[in-house]
């Protein structure tokens, strides 16, 4: 008996640690809930402010517009009334002096008419009149459309909504992208991380017809720089093992396995029969890759062989696809240029949803990277930002993992541990950020 009722009270006892633990948990959610109540408050107030200093500022671009045109109107106003004032005074003087022109006319005889007429023309002055002013013109043409077109475009402020667990990001590394021997400014198309304890970053240089490798060892990067020249500039890159990448060259239609470790080689090619850009590799050692030039998205067996045209039933949902990544479920996520977003697709080319949501439109998507959280990374180089978002079709929650760190992302990689790899445009630099 005293053995049931020990464990009973042990039962008892963690229940009621439970049920304490739920009901802090749930006095803390009120807790959050009045926070929020606050903080709605105050964004509400905030974009009130804003809001109000535009109306002040168009006020006043409205009063200094109508003072404008009441100075400049009041001058010509004044100069034109002085300017009558002079040639109405002007003209009684004249008729004065023409009407004793004329009496002393009468008084002579008829033939110093022609004399008189040279006199008349003289005294009145009449080969000396000034011509008349032209009246001033104010050009009243509206530009409503323009100011329509304004306001539609203008970016005041933007509202997400962004859970409270989102992990914040920290810049771990930077490291210049730009090599010594570099003809033009890079313009690095994909980025992938192979490796263990000795891994290496492997980056597209489209501009200058590289592939670049920075090796490192440990928590340091690099240790190495390794380039290897192509004919034509490669786009899209992908890992085959921890010593292989394949990377597209869209202008030969081809793609080429490249050897990493030790020794930068082309150890095969295989020829395609469009240009593909995208490149990812799928569990059954198959690729899939996409092609902007006709929008599509196919897989290809490892010797470059077509398969299956995922875009086939769905073609509508693709106009400039760039850049895709295998998300964590198996799925694909596909960045398109044109729709500004990127779309989940599953093995057989259904769309299973587009992120972020058309609420949180982008200004570009020029790259995306996929994570074994579940976490989708979409890089926006227009708005400077990486949008983290789930893959979770349900979930429309961002937050710009960039955060302000990079001024103009091109590309994004991720290794094993789950960095980050951002490659800046403006900068020439490859971020390592932690998330």
């Amino acid at each position: 008996m005293a053995a049931g009722r020990d464990t009973a009270y042990g039962e008892y006892t963690t229940l009621q640690l439970q049920l304490d633990k739920r009901t802090r948990d749930t006095e803390l959610l009120i807790q959050k809930r009045q926070a929020f109540l606050k903080t709605k408050e105050k964004v509400k107030t905030n974009i009130s402010k804003t809001f109000q200093n535009i109306r002040e500022v168009l006020d006043l671009k409205e009063q200094s517009l109508i003072s404008h045109i009441e100075r400049r109107a009041q001058s010509e106003l004044e100069a034109l009334d002085a300017f009558i004032a002079s040639e109405q005074h002007e003209a009684a003087r004249r008729e004065e002096r023409f009407q004793d022109l004329v009496n002393d006319l009468q008084r002579n005889d008829a033939s110093s008419v022609a004399c008189d007429i040279e006199k008349f023309t003289k005294e009145l002055r009449l080969n000396d009149l000034k011509p008349l002013p032209k009246l001033p013109f104010i050009d009243a043409k509206s530009h409503d459309e323009d100011v329509t077109d304004c306001v539609t475009k203008l970016r005041v402020c933007s509202v997400r909504f962004v859970e409270d667990n989102v992990p914040s990001s920290q810049l771990v590394n930077k490291v210049l992208v730009l090599f010594d021997d570099d003809p033009r400014d890079c313009n690095i198309k994909d980025i992938t991380v192979v490796g263990g304890e000795m891994y290496v970053v492997i980056m597209t240089d489209f501009a200058n017809r590289r592939v670049k490798a920075l090796c490192g060892e440990g928590g340091d990067f690099p240790q190495r720089k390794d380039k290897l020249d192509m004919k034509h500039g490669p786009w899209g890159l992908t890992k085959i093992s921890d010593f292989e990448v394949a990377a597209t060259v869209p202008e030969e239609k081809k793609i080429v396995f490249i050897r990493i470790i030790d020794d930068m080689h082309v150890r095969r090619t295989v020829k395609t029969k469009k240009k593909y850009c995208g490149i990812a590799s799928l569990e059954d050692g198959t690729f899939a890759v996409c092609c902007e030039d006709s929008p599509s998205v196919d897989i290809l067996n490892m010797d470059g062989q077509w398969m299956k045209d995922l875009s086939k039933c769905y073609s509508s949902s693709f106009k400039a696809p760039t850049s895709m990544s295998v998300t964590s479920s198996g799925n694909l996520a596909v960045a398109d240029a044109v729709f500004k977003c990127v779309m989940i697709i599953n093995r057989d080319g259904e769309l299973l949803t587009t992120k972020p949501s058309t609420a949180d439109r982008l200004k570009s998507a020029v790259a995306v990277s996929c994570d074994a959280s579940g976490h989708v990374f979409v890089v926006d180089n227009v708005e400077s930002s990486v949008v983290m978002v789930s893959e979770d079709q349900s979930s429309a929650v961002s937050c710009d993992i960039a955060n302000g760190k990079v001024d103009t992302p091109t590309a994004i990689g991720l290794d094993s541990r789950g960095h980050l790899y951002v490659t800046d445009g403006k900068f020439l630099n490859v971020f390592k950020i932690t998330y």
